[in-house]
């Protein structure tokens, strides 16, 4: 039996959320009030992502032995080219 998971993000802040998934280097964009689903596949039972939040962005870490894949809506999206919010003008 294959070990399968799902994560979700909920962005309720008032600006973009960058939303961070290692180790792929992937990067999605979340609006306010948008979702994003996030499923890992692999690994052991009990193997679960780790999240680290900062402000503008959150980074989600997969597990070691895991593929993990990114739903809006029920559609897997792909990796966007993005650079860290700065708070700085």
């Amino acid at each position: 039996m294959e070990y399968k998971t799902d994560l979700h993000i909920v962005n309720s802040a008032k600006h973009n959320l960058l939303v961070i998934l290692e180790p792929f280097a992937e990067f999605f964009t979340l609006e306010p009030d948008e979702h994003l689903t996030i499923t890992g596949v692999g690994g052991e039972p009990g193997d679960n992502f780790e999240i680290q939040y900062a402000g503008k962005y959150v980074m989600v870490h997969a597990w070691p032995n895991s593929i993990a894949t990114v739903y809006r809506d029920g559609v897997e999206l792909d990796p966007e080219d993005q650079v860290f919010p700065r708070d700085d003008p």
